[in-house]
């Protein structure tokens, strides 16, 4: 559900409502910081990883449902703390917008979407990062 939260409400913006520029990387950022903060929980909510990538759902089609859960699992199969994972796969993500010659908006959102989910996961990101190779199982 969380990744739905996220692809609804921007593909609405994007398709429905027509919204660009810097009112669309509100659009994108506002689902992520709802849930990290969600007013209906007195401002506490997840960490924010689900709804990220739901977001960038309609901004990648059609590799980015794809290509993102499975970096993802990657990720958290060759790091540790797991936290670095979704941090990882977001920058990776804003370097491919980059390369790509996104509009300014979308590498913009997904910057302030790592900050957001790195700010969340800070205590597993203090402890820096190793590689789980040759450890055997997630270690």
């Amino acid at each position: 559900l969380d990744i739905a939260k996220g692809a609804f409400s921007v593909g609405i913006a994007i398709d429905l409502l027509g919204v660009s520029g810097l009112p669309l990387a509100a659009a994108i950022v506002a689902p992520v910081v709802g849930h990290v903060a969600s007013p209906f929980l007195g401002g506490r909510g997840g960490k924010g990883t689900a709804t990220a990538y739901g977001v960038l759902i309609p901004l990648t089609l059609p590799f980015g449902p794809v290509l993102m859960p499975l970096l993802l699992v990657a990720l958290y199969k060759l790091v540790a703390p797991d936290g670095w994972a979704p941090v990882l796969s977001l920058l990776v993500v804003l370097v491919v917008l980059l390369a790509t010659g996104a509009p300014f908006e979308l590498p913009l959102a997904v910057a302030g979407i790592a900050g957001i989910v790195g700010f969340r996961y800070a205590g597993d990101l203090r402890g820096g990062l190793r590689l789980r190779i040759g450890r055997g199982a997630r270690g």
